[in-house]
């Protein structure tokens, strides 16, 4: 079968997977004002509710073609310019009951680290084919007596996902490179490796 990629609007889907030998960064920018009245308690007051998710990963390039690729990708991008959807390589959730094909939820294992919930998110789904299935997450409910989070997905599964026919599901989030330059050390005349920032752009789901 093939890629089943949907709810990505008119955005590209970078497909390259980070080099798992070097160290994946990741961290959330928060903001918080903390104000202190003659006489009162403290205030904090939150900035930004929705956080943008960041990472620094890198790329070991295996051949020429890799690296054209990923060179090309940045050079398309013009650098910060244009946004673009990123498979981050952590697990988002472990899926705990198979879905059917044609079934349009999935119910994984409880992850608190999606709270609160927004309803722009988008995971991705590699199965052990290599094919990546694509989807928007509707709602997301916590089942605490069963100990299950319940994702109801904006499109259906096209195939059936087991808990053995797929390697990772996983966070999508929409990017933009967080810097105008990439650090692209060579190694042999066909191994390289490219070290790349990325930034959430929490405030522009709402335009896809």
């Amino acid at each position: 079968m093939a890629d089943s990629l949907l709810n990505l609007g008119a955005q590209p889907l970078f497909t390259l997977a980070p080099n798992w030998a070097t160290s994946l960064n990741t961290s959330f920018a928060i903001s918080r004002l903390l104000t202190e009245y003659p006489g009162t308690a403290q205030a904090l007051d939150s900035l930004t509710d929705d956080a943008p998710y960041m990472f620094d990963a890198g790329f070991l390039l295996a051949t020429k073609a890799e690296e054209y690729t990923l060179l090309a990708f940045f050079n398309a991008r013009r650098g910060m310019n244009q946004r673009f959807w990123m498979r981050h390589p952590q697990a988002a959730f472990t899926l705990k009951t198979a879905a059917l094909a044609g079934s349009s939820s999935l119910t994984c294992e409880s992850n608190a680290s999606w709270q609160p919930f927004r309803g722009w998110e988008r995971l991705y789904i590699r199965m052990s084919t290599g094919d990546t299935l694509t989807r928007q997450i509707a709602t997301l409910t916590h089942d605490t007596v069963a100990d299950t989070a319940v994702l109801t997905l904006s499109s259906p599964l096209d195939r059936g996902v087991t808990l053995t026919n797929h390697d990772l599901i996983g966070r999508l989030p929409l990017v933009r490179l967080a810097d105008d330059t990439l650090s692209h050390k060579i190694a042999s005349d066909k191994v390289s490796e490219v070290d790349l920032s990325f930034i959430e752009l929490v405030k522009e789901y709402a335009e896809l």
